[in-house]
């Protein structure tokens, strides 16, 4: 397993689950996108998008088709070097749950959610 410095603590709907690395937060409400004009000028298009979060979980054994096909949860983040708290609301699994028995970590999912469903504190 990596080591950052710590676990990171996230429970989802009350239930404890660890995190083995830092997440990936990509919160911008917008994907970005260009489109070419017939007369060569250049406009910026935008598009509504999911807020994600890429997350990496230790496994214990949990039944992972049953936590990614679940929800919506309720998920609290605690960064243990920083104090930093990140509460969504609202949040379902995108991508496949795929469990390495050899490092013991499960990886392949992202949290999906609304960004407005996004709160930090700290």
């Amino acid at each position: 397993m990596r080591d950052y410095g710590g676990d990171i603590t996230c429970t989802l709907n009350s239930t404890p689950y660890v995190l083995t690395e830092i997440p990936s937060f990509d919160l911008d409400p917008f994907e970005k996108g260009e489109l070419v004009n017939a007369d060569r000028s250049v406009d910026r298009t935008l598009t509504p998008a999911a807020g994600k979060v890429s997350v990496t979980f230790r496994d214990r054994g949990e039944n992972w088709g049953d936590v990614a096909n679940g929800g919506p949860y309720v998920v609290s983040l605690v960064e243990p070097q920083t104090g930093a708290s990140h509460t969504i609301n609202r949040m379902r699994f995108g991508g496949r749950a795929s469990v390495n028995r050899v490092s013991g970590e499960v990886t392949g999912l992202e949290m999906l959610f609304d960004t407005r469903d996004y709160l930090r504190r700290g």
